[in-house]
């Protein structure tokens, strides 16, 4: 059994602590940011086994409040989560994935508002 399997019943629970997390970011970003790194880490780990569209949320509200400052390398994160997402939509009916579809693309906006040298 994995991880992500262990997690499957908690996914209600996953998706509050990932809002009110993503609250924190949006109102007090000065006192998430000594955690960010860690928790992005988190985050990013649970869209790769997960493929959780709340965490490509998460990551966008995270660009979109550090987007500008040297807190987390948000080139390497857009290219890691595009690279992700690919081989899952390259392999399955675009209309199982339209959540995740909808989350990146609301990515990629905040990307090019707060980061639009990484998207150059």
């Amino acid at each position: 059994e994995t991880a992500s399997q262990r997690l499957v019943p908690y996914d209600s629970q996953l998706k509050k602590v990932l809002s009110i997390h993503e609250q924190l970011l949006k109102n007090m970003p000065s006192l998430v940011a000594p955690h960010f790194e860690s928790t992005a880490k988190y985050v990013v780990r649970i869209f790769e086994t997960r493929k959780d569209p709340n965490a490509m949320a998460y990551m966008a509200t995270a660009v979109e409040s550090y987007g500008d400052k040297n807190v987390f390398d948000f080139e390497k994160l857009l290219s890691h989560l595009f690279g992700v997402l690919s081989p899952l939509l390259s392999s399955n009916p675009l209309s199982e994935s339209c959540d995740l579809i909808a989350a990146f693309y609301k990515l990629c906006i905040r990307y090019l508002i707060f980061c639009p040298g990484v998207t150059a």
